[in-house]
């Protein structure tokens, strides 16, 4: 009987650990099928919705250049009207 009870544990326990995930593997896992999921036009608005919160956190001359450093044509030979 121990000998079954034994044998009976260690497949519970190998079960058990093809069965666990630790946060990060569910956290990736969870983002892959996300971004999965998502069409080219929902990773269009995904992206802008964060640019646009992130950039709103920047002030005026932060922003410059955050914008000068990545496009700097966009932002050459400008005024910066300051509000």
């Amino acid at each position: 009987m121990a000998a079954f009870v034994q044998i009976y544990l260690e497949r519970l326990n190998k079960v058990n650990r093809e069965n666990t995930k630790d946060r990060d593997q569910i956290q990736r896992e969870y983002i892959q099928w996300y971004i999965e999921s998502l069409t080219v036009e929902d990773l269009i608005e995904l992206v802008y919705k964060q640019m646009d919160e992130d950039l709103d956190m920047l002030d005026d001359v932060e922003l410059v250049k955050e914008v000068k450093h990545y496009a700097p044509d966009l932002v050459d030979n400008i005024t910066l009207l300051v509000s």
